[in-house]
């Protein structure tokens, strides 16, 4: 077991360690792909909820609008003919 520098940091680390304890920076080329490919994923993850919410939230407010316009429109035509 020797110590390295990390690349990140410059502090000393185990060779043997899989992550920098000081900067978290992955100290394995396949460790840093792995890490790579889970923060891709996890960015299309929270790309498509905020997507998702985004359609929702226009969704609901389309559909709010119809019922307002809805309810509006019946009410002129019940004051209209009614009274």
């Amino acid at each position: 077991m020797s110590l390295i520098p990390c690349p990140e940091c410059t502090k000393v680390v185990s060779n043997q360690a899989f992550f920098c304890p000081h900067c978290g920076y992955p100290l394995h080329p396949q460790i840093k792909n792995v890490v790579l490919k889970g923060l891709r994923i996890l960015t299309e993850i929270v790309r498509n909820v905020f997507t998702f919410l985004v359609t929702l939230v226009l969704l609901i407010l389309a559909i709010g609008l119809l019922m307002y316009v809805s309810i509006r429109a019946f009410d002129y035509v019940y004051r209209l003919f009614i009274k």
